[in-house]
């Protein structure tokens, strides 16, 4: 049995008629912010300015099964997420345009059941202490290895 995920749309999105958006599953009490994708694992949002952090962590999470989308700042997830279902976003802390400490005050409050990650190799961890007062369920500092990152996802997901 898969770990609970959730299929999360903006409020705004999902009137009282319509279906919960496809590849989602209401929960027995009809819920959609407590469904399951159905057919598999999660997908995940990583935001990172830097192209080649997004394409290592889309391998190594996709290697694990999981459906991965790319954003290459915050502004352009917020997008992503006003657009399609994710389970996860896993955010860079300083980034241009929208920065990951706003980005996941927007994301609790615009998507409020939708689990976040922080990451950072800046400011020996400052940053990252914030950001989980502000709501990310895990920090994780920069490099991050391949076993930490799917650790610090199977957690949060589960």
């Amino acid at each position: 049995m898969s770990p609970k995920l959730h299929c999360l749309r903006p409020e705004t999105d999902l009137g009282a008629h319509e279906e919960q958006p496809r590849g989602c599953q209401t929960s027995a009490s009809g819920d959609p912010l407590a469904a399951e994708p159905s057919g598999g694992l999660a997908t995940i949002l990583v935001v990172d300015d830097e192209e080649g952090i997004r394409q290592l962590f889309k391998e190594i999470l996709a290697g694990a099964g999981y459906e991965v989308v790319l954003a290459g700042n915050g502004s352009e997830a917020l997008k992503i997420l006003r657009g399609r279902n994710v389970h996860l976003v896993i955010t860079d802390i300083l980034m241009p345009e929208t920065e990951g400490i706003e980005m996941i005050r927007t994301v609790r409050r615009s998507f409020p059941g939708l689990r976040t990650i922080a990451m950072s190799g800046a400011f020996d961890g400052q940053y990252l202490r914030i950001a989980r007062l502000l709501g990310a369920r895990a920090a994780l500092a920069k490099p991050v290895s391949p076993t930490q990152l799917l650790g610090a996802v199977r957690e949060v997901l589960a």
